[in-house]
């Protein structure tokens, strides 16, 4: 009997790693698809309202937050009528900008939801009313200590959408 758990012990402890790599891959997919239809909600509200809506995160986290495009929705001081959308990718997975690896040490991506003050959001892209943006983004979805980051595309004229892995330059 104690050779037959030994040998479960082992067996559980070499498909351990394949694993979790392969959970960590569909939660990487999971949050690329997250960030897609939040940017089709914003590009929706800001069609609807007839005014512009700003996506910002928190780089380094996995925080962001999109609300129309004034003052009084980003420098914390109250708030107005429109869309808000505070939310986070799933638990250790950040945005990284650029070419910066993301702090292998920092394994809490996510602040608690309602704690990141409005101005320490770092804007990256507004949604305009005719659905179009003011500017191509380009993010990447990583994981600190993991293999498969992603690639997000936002073109700004079509507001179309691409996801791809970070390997293909």
């Amino acid at each position: 009997m104690v050779l037959v758990v030994t040998l479960l012990v082992i067996l559980a402890s070499l498909t351990y790693p394949t694993l979790e790599g392969m959970y960590g891959s569909y939660r990487i997919q999971a949050a690329a698809d997250q960030i897609r239809g939040h940017w089709a909600a914003a590009s929706s509200a800001a069609i609807n309202d007839s005014r512009p809506y700003r996506f910002a995160i928190v780089p380094g986290k996995g925080n962001y937050r999109i609300a129309p495009d004034s003052g009084d929705f980003w420098n914390g001081n109250g708030s107005g009528s429109g869309v808000v959308i505070e939310d986070a990718l799933p638990r250790g997975i950040a945005f990284r900008l650029g070419d910066s690896p993301l702090d292998s040490s920092d394994r809490d991506t996510v602040m608690p939801s309602g704690s990141v003050d409005p101005t320490s959001y770092q804007p990256l892209v507004t949604f305009l009313p005719d659905g179009s943006t003011r500017e191509d983004l380009q993010i990447i979805l990583d994981s600190p200590g993991a293999a498969g980051a992603l690639v997000i595309r936002l073109r700004a004229l079509t507001g179309s959408v691409t996801v791809r892995p970070l390997s293909n330059r």
